[in-house]
């Protein structure tokens, strides 16, 4: 069985990659540390650090990491007792050495009790990884920094800081040198950060479509409707993450389009009208039609003035039940004749019939019981869609949602951080034109912790369908606060958008060719984040030779 070098163990078949690490030349300062009685273990964000099996990388002074301009990357970091007996650390922070330094962030790495998941109801997820499993990431910022380092101990999270930096489209490129210093009343310990911006960069709105559903159930939690302060806040967390908010089950677009145009400009790719049916066939009869045959007009003038007529949708039917085709295709009918350049969504894979109506199919990447089994990615059906004659317009997309269970990848708190980044590897492997996920705050169940504060409300977190449908946590003031899950999902994304850049999407066998070393199918794929590491160093490596 291949492991990572953070002893973290695959559940998949395994990649055999010769690791050869590639960031070099940067320069590392002196880490300079006193006896504060701790050591530091740095370790990358794909890794889990203790805590439901993670292992503990090697005591390090220092860590480096490299990043393309318009991106966003992190580096964990352990903090343990040299010796027996917990310390107490007053202090943390992070700080640049040079002032033009790309900005950075930093948070603790809380983790959550992750019990066992349902054993019967629509989802049944096997009981994986079970106990503490770090995952918030609480902004340091504000808080106090007062927290006690104990004792590496089997299934226990250590005391763990996340650093995060962003280079900015307009960055200069270089290498930057950073500082995190950790206080105890003996001293401090220090980690040298050398962060290596490349000359590559990404722009705001990514070569692909990416969306996720960010408001449903949110009204149980916070008990009322939300004001269009907290709407907003929620809007732009999403897209720091490189997904678009969207309502995927509403009658309604939320954003609504008078809501759109900051948005835009910081990469909307996807606006989500309204759900006409889910798995039910849902008519639009004649006074549907009177209700909304002026909206969808309305909604067309702004999204024309926006600049956004082509990123329209409305989702047709999610997952829809056999024998009811007729149905969909008059309504779909109805809906083009409204708004002509409007895009017809329908969450199930390509056939023949629906190929004549959909513009946008969104299947599973694949899917582990029955209830997915008719709406999941197929590579034949997928195949023979993309050579119909004429060739379809349409798109072609995927997305998470509680399946799939291993050993395909997914992004709950029982799989490995890294499957949030490898995502990304197979959906550009695939030629896939978009990704969705299907729910980023399921906090519903939680309403009751809502005054306890962090970090202590982690350890009363109902992690429900194992963390399905929550990639993110709410503060004190019920703000997003990311997760480490997210953080890997966004990267992914990132890498995704950067072999866009480098490798034509009709190109498939070179696209496979250049993630094979991270994933060479669903189910086969590395473990190791270094091997990752290394083929964006290649693929940043060949994105500016192309440059020159």
């Amino acid at each position: 069985m291949h492991a990572s070098a953070f002893g973290i163990g695959s559940r998949c078949r395994p990649v055999s990659v010769v690791i050869i690490l590639a960031v070099a030349s940067i320069p590392r300062p002196a880490a300079g540390a006193e006896d504060a009685g701790l050591s530091l273990h740095p370790a990358s964000a794909m890794a889990r650090l203790g805590g439901s099996g993670g292992k503990l990388p090697a005591a390090s002074g220092h860590y480096a990491l490299e990043l393309v301009r318009g991106e966003r990357e992190g580096v964990q970091c352990a903090v343990l007792p040299s010796g027996g007996e917990p310390v107490k650390v007053t202090n943390v922070a992070l700080r640049a050495e040079e002032p033009q330094a790309p900005a950075s962030m930093l948070y603790r790495v809380l983790a959550v009790n992750h019990v066992a998941p349902p054993t019967e109801g629509m989802f049944v997820i096997p009981p994986r990884r079970l106990g503490e499993v770090p995952d918030v990431l609480m902004p340091m910022e504000g808080r106090s920094s007062e927290a006690e380092a104990h004792p590496a101990a089997p299934e226990r999270a250590p005391l763990t800081y996340y650093a995060e930096f962003h280079a900015p489209e307009d960055a200069a490129p270089g290498a930057y040198a950073y500082t995190l210093e950790i206080a105890t009343a003996a001293g401090a310990a220090k980690l040298a950060l050398n962060v290596r911006v490349r000359a590559a960069g990404l722009p705001k709105r990514l070569p692909f479509r990416s969306a996720v559903c960010w408001n449903w159930s949110l009204e149980k939690y916070y008990g009322q409707p939300l004001t269009p302060e907290e709407k907003r806040v929620f809007w732009d967390f999403c897209l720091d993450y490189r997904l678009s908010p969207c309502a995927f089950f509403s009658r309604e677009p939320d954003p609504a389009p008078a809501d759109l145009a900051p948005l835009r400009d910081r990469g909307l790719s996807v606006v989500c009208l309204m759900q006409v049916s889910g798995r039910k066939a849902r008519a639009l009869d004649e006074k549907k039609q009177a209700h909304y045959a002026p909206k969808l007009k309305q909604w067309r003038a702004d999204l024309e003035r926006l600049g956004l007529l082509g990123d329209a949708v409305v989702l047709l039917a999610d997952e829809p039940a056999p024998g009811e085709d007729e149905v969909h295709r008059r309504n779909a009918a109805w809906l083009k004749a409204q708004f002509p350049e409007l895009r017809v969504w329908l969450a199930s894979r390509p056939t023949e019939a629906w190929g004549e109506i959909v513009d946008v199919f969104g299947v599973v990447t694949a899917h582990s019981t029955d209830l997915y089994k008719d709406h999941s990615h197929d590579a034949q059906a997928a195949a023979r869609w993309r050579a119909a004659q004429p060739p379809p317009k349409g798109e072609y997309w995927w997305f998470h949602s509680v399946e799939p269970y291993a050993p395909y990848p997914n992004v709950r708190l029982d799989n490995l951080l890294l499957e949030g980044r490898i995502a990304g590897w197979q959906c550009a492997a695939e030629g896939v034109d978009g990704y969705e996920y299907f729910w980023i705050a399921d906090w519903a169940a939680n309403a009751e912790s809502h005054a306890t504060a962090w970090p202590e409300r982690a350890k009363a977190w109902t992690t429900g369908l194992s963390g399905a449908g929550t990639l993110c946590y709410p503060d004190e003031r019920r703000r997003p606060m990311p997760s480490l899950r997210l953080v890997n999902l966004r990267d992914g994304l990132e890498d995704w958008a950067l072999i866009e850049q480098a490798v034509p999407r009709a190109n498939l066998e070179a696209r496979r060719a250049l993630a094979a070393p991270v994933s060479k199918q669903l189910d086969e794929f590395t473990t190791d984040p270094e091997v990752i590491r290394k083929a964006r160093w290649e693929l940043m490596e060949h994105l500016e030779k192309q440059e020159k």
